[in-house]
């Protein structure tokens, strides 16, 4: 039965989707309330002048061109693209002269340009194109395609393994990240001035989206001949050829829900505002999110309510003036841009707490007549002016020929001379034969815009991708949503992929066979186009500047697949999740066939001379490859457990349950690894392995170190994989939680010391201080200390697990993901001191482990970062809480760090004869076992003297170093020999740590009631 689809709104993402709709077959219906199609982009026609309403840049051409290729067609054959050169012309605010620079495109160009303004600007200009360069091609195949729906997409290993590049550029703001690297406010103004089209200030937005200036200096600046109406009038003719119906002037009052479904509701239609109901199976909206949520929906089914709104910011709102004039304007460009000398002050008054009309304000203007002779009469011009303002509908009502409201037409007659004065034309004003004026007031009520914004949801860092409001609504099945400001964000390239997105977000659609996203070894519901084309993005630096899928030719094939039956691929028989070397597919013996092992044929790895996987440009098909895994000669392929035998320098745990497989000792580049006292070998990889007797191998998996036989090793396969619940007790394990309270208890007295309340800030501190920093400080020690673990006999119970090999990677992970929330959230609510203190916990949890540094194998240095562990968290807390540092205080921290120093370095002492076996360095293996143990006996000593002079009641708290110099002070005379013995001591600190945080809790009750609280 034909899924009867309603899309409600006509803009470019209502289009869009219809047309993809309908070209998979659904009886798709628009509605669009207007009496044209457009929305945002929307167009003006008198007297000849035609004008676009809305966008005039055309960026990211490789998504536009990845649409019209889902629809079975091409960009270049639907468009009319013409480059710009200049890119766009500057103006700038000084004493009433003009300075235009005109700002071409491509990197050479744009770097002596740069370098013509500010010496020094041309090499950093290149230096900042590379990394925006980076971070477009992140964006594009890591986040814009992905719809949030779990967070395999964040999980994935080539995302964290650049957390440490992507984290400053999420945590800095954009324009702080230019400041850095040039000096001249106007190459300041051109990178910052794109945080506009993303709805924001340079000032608000991360530095992620400098990303940005890859786009118009890179990549460079097109125009779609006859403006953005042949955009929406291409894709609306191509929904129209595919059955698609669009109605215009007929508003949706109301979404129709009946009870049921698995969530509170199910779609079954719409109203119109004349009562008229028009079933549905499925309903898009496309229509401004907020109008959706507020105005479609009742209270009940709303999962963006009133209140969500009230904390969202919107994007600006922006005054219009189209403007028809007589003669010629060479003194501007295609594209201009006009701005004020006080930059900071022009966003603050458009973002700021008292929002008003900026003046003078920073301007656009696009001429598309300067290109397009079609726009406008011969020998006149067309001009379309933007000034970015409050998005705040009480400002008025925009009009024709000066018929708007007073204050309106007042500040567009201060715009005309502005841009008059500035660009040195001086009847301009006197030349206009055609004005209108649009204003915030018009985009609330002819587009029903939240608060009159004019392009969405701001991209702030708390409202962009996993932030951001999803496709799909949480409450009524059969509800999505596309548009401006659902995933992924602003702008008619975003439209396009929210509109391609959207199927995925609740599996309406599932990814066809053989299309598996990137990266991943199971289905993810999202993938970039370079994905889908199975290539990597061009490079910028390349022979073209354009970033784009290098299959997106005109050789390459239209889509033909169906997402609803991808069963009815010709690549059916692959596993539909197998991609790279995880693809398993028909790789079975079939039964009667002699196995490998059966007919002991040679084995040879096929693995690493397979051809890349070659796909179609449309979603449908993968084409057929042979299947990854070890093949022997006669053709046969050997059955394996997921995931290949991957190299590895690691030494495999006694208790891994492993299949064996034999092969040859004398094989090149193969590294044995020793374990323990059977002589049991394990080589670091299989690959080109030229031959391999698997009849000698046991037919069940072997519990044992394989020993070495006949000039052969025993290597062993991939265990089964661990269920969620032992991964998660693995890692609640890997935490230490008997050391939990060490490291929240510190940064919670200190805040609440410090602050005198009790705030989101100490409860999410404790919160991370609790679990995520440990997992992260014992998580990361244990998996780069697994070697080491393994030839420790002393190793499990209070001293720690030995970590399962297969968990070292999820380990990572966990501790990157559980952490980076809580960091966020300190990010924004700290300052800067707090944050170096921050840092610098998270660095020393880091170094004290993972190479290079790994300052544990670094005598003295492992003492003092093991200490640092347990009192930064009380720096931490007395720095975000901003409290006032005295000498008495900072001898407490002595204190604390002193008593952390010695803690350590007794620990130390139990493993001397150990870690000096395994050839680790320590404090104890290198000045010996009795120096170390009169080491820890003058640090707590020291820490017990340093307490002594702080306030009252401080001084009592010397007293507590009293059970630990007890405990320590029998092992004064040890021997490195006898050093073992330690263990028994170091055992009782676990109780002599309670009976210390019991008295330490005591004396802060004390010092709380004794200090009254400030104000």
């Amino acid at each position: 039965m034909t899924r009867r689809t309603i899309v409600i709104g006509g803009g470019i993402a209502g289009l869009a989707t219809a047309a993809l709709l309908a070209s998979e077959g659904d009886d798709v219906t628009v509605f669009e309330a207007r009496d044209d199609v457009g929305g945002r982009a929307g167009s003006w026609e008198r007297d000849g002048f035609r004008f676009d309403t809305g966008p005039s840049w055309y960026l990211m051409p490789e998504v536009f061109d990845h649409f019209f290729r889902m629809l079975g067609t091409t960009a270049a054959a639907e468009l009319q693209l013409r480059p710009l050169d200049p890119a766009y012309r500057v103006f700038t605010e000084n004493e009433g002269a003009t300075s235009p620079i005109d700002v071409v495109s491509g990197r050479e160009r744009a770097t002596a340009l740069f370098e013509s303004v500010e010496p020094g600007a041309g090499a950093a200009l290149d230096a900042y194109l590379d990394s925006a360069a980076d971070a477009y091609e992140l964006s594009v195949t890591r986040f814009l395609y992905d719809t949030y729906e779990t967070t395999a997409g964040l999980r994935d290993p080539q995302l964290l393994r650049r957390l440490p590049q992507l984290a400053p550029l999420l945590t800095r703001s954009l324009s702080s990240y230019i400041e850095r690297r040039f000096d001249d406010p106007r190459l300041r103004q051109i990178l910052g001035y794109p945080a506009v089209f993303l709805g924001g200030s340079p000032f608000g937005v991360p530095s992620l989206y400098h990303l940005m200036s890859h786009l118009d200096l890179d990549e460079g600046v097109l125009y779609p001949a006859g403006g953005f109406t042949e955009v929406i009038a291409a894709i609306e003719r191509l929904a129209r050829e595919r059955g698609a119906r669009i109605v215009t002037g007929a508003e949706v009052a109301q979404i129709t829900t009946r009870p049921g479904g698995s969530r509170s509701a199910s779609a079954t239609g719409i109203r119109l505002t004349d009562g008229a109901h028009v079933p549905a199976d499925l309903v898009v909206s496309t229509a401004d999110l907020h109008h959706t949520e507020t105005a479609l929906l009742p209270a009940q089914l709303r999962t963006y309510p009133s209140s969500w709104w009230e904390k969202r910011t919107p994007s600006p709102g922006a005054l219009l003036i189209l403007l028809g004039v007589r003669g010629t304007l060479p003194e501007l460009a295609h594209h201009s841009l006009f701005f004020a000398a006080d930059w900071k002050e022009n966003f603050d008054a458009i973002f700021g707490a008292q929002p008003h009309m900026p003046d003078p304000a920073s301007i656009y203007v696009c001429r598309p007549s300067a290109t397009d002779a079609t726009v406008a009469p011969s020998g006149n011009e067309n001009l379309f002016v933007l000034v970015p303002m409050p998005a705040d509908p009480a400002f008025g009502r925009g009009g024709e020929d000066g018929d708007g409201d007073p204050r309106v037409e007042a500040a567009a007659d201060r715009v005309i001379a502005q841009i008059s004065a500035w660009a040195g034309i001086p009847d301009l004003a006197e030349r206009i034969v055609v004005r209108r004026t649009i204003t915030p007031g018009d985009f609330e009520n002819d587009l029903h815009a939240w608060r009159g914004n004019a392009l969405g949801l701001a991209h702030t860092l708390t409202q962009s991708a996993i932030f951001r409001p999803r496709n799909a609504s949480k409450k009524v099945d059969g509800l999505m949503y596309a548009g401006t400001s659902a995933l992924p964000g602003i702008g008619l390239p975003m439209c396009l992929i929210s509109a391609e997105l959207w199927p995925l977000s609740t599996g309406v659609f599932a990814w066809p066979r053989g299309h598996p996203p990137v990266g991943r070894s199971r289905p993810r519901r999202s993938a970039p186009p370079s994905s889908w084309c199975g290539t990597r993005w061009a490079s910028p630096r390349g022979s073209s500047s354009r970033a784009r899928a290098l299959c997106c030719s005109a050789s390459t094939s239209p889509p033909t697949s169906r997402w609803r039956n991808p069963s009815s691929s010709p690549s059916s028989a692959i596993s539909p999740w197998s991609r790279g070397r995880r693809a398993v597919a028909s790789s079975r013996v079939e039964p009667g066939e002699p196995s490998p092992r059966q007919s002991g044929g040679p084995v040879r790895d096929v693995r690493a001379d397979r051809p890349p996987l070659r796909r179609h440009h449309d979603r449908g098909r993968a084409l057929h490859r042979p299947p990854t895994g070890l093949r022997a000669t006669h053709g046969v392929i050997r059955s394996r457990r997921r995931g290949p035998v991957r190299a590895d320098g690691r030494l495999r745990q006694p208790d891994d349950r492993r299949g064996t497989v034999h092969l040859p000792a004398a094989a090149p580049q193969r590294t044995a690894h020793r374990a323990g006292t059977p002589g049991g070998l394990l080589v670091s990889g299989v690959r080109r392995v030229p031959r391999a007797r698997g009849r000698h191998a046991p037919a069940e998996p072997s519990c044992r170190w394989a020993p070495r036989r006949h000039g052969r090793l025993d290597v062993m396969s991939t265990p089964p994989a661990l269920g969620i619940g032992a991964v998660a007790r693995q890692l609640f394990v890997a935490s230490r939680p008997v050391s939990w309270i060490n490291t929240a208890y510190p940064f919670a007295a200190a805040y609440l010391l410090s602050a005198r309340s009790v705030d989101m800030t100490l409860v999410v501190g404790t919160l991370f201080f609790l679990v995520p920093y440990n997992l992260a400080m014992y998580g990361i020690n244990d998996v780069f200390d697994y070697e080491s673990d393994l030839r420790n006999p002393r190793k499990g119970g209070a001293h720690g697990a030995v970590l399962d090999r297969r968990l070292h990677a999820i380990t990572l992970r966990a501790a990157g993901l559980s952490c980076a929330p809580f960091l966020v959230y300190l990010f924004f609510v700290g300052s800067p001191a707090s944050w170096v203190v921050l840092a610098a916990s998270m660095f020393f949890v880091v170094a004290y482990s993972a190479p290079p540094l790994r300052l544990k194998e670094r005598p003295f240095a492992d003492s003092v970062t093991s200490s640092i562990h347990f009192f930064s968290p009380a720096v931490y807390g007395l720095a975000v809480a901003g409290a006032a540092w005295t000498w008495q205080l900072a001898l407490v921290i002595v204190a604390f760090a002193l008593w952390g120093v010695a803690s350590h370095a007794f620990g130390a002492v139990q493993d001397v004869v150990a870690d000096r076996a395994a050839g680790i360095s320590s404090i104890a293996t290198a000045r010996g076992a009795r120096w170390t143990v009169w080491f820890a006996l003058s640090c707590y000593t020291a820490a017990g003297l340093a307490m002594l002079a702080t306030a009252w009641p401080g001084p009592l708290a010397a007293v507590l170093v009293l059970p630990y110099l007890a405990a320590v002070w029998p092992y004064r005379a040890i021997t490195d020999e006898t050093a073992e013995r330690a263990t028994r001591g170091w055992r009782m600190f676990l109780w002599i740590n309670q009976l210390a945080g019991f008295g330490v809790t005591l004396l802060l009750i004390w010092y709380w009631l004794l200090t009254p609280v400030a104000g």
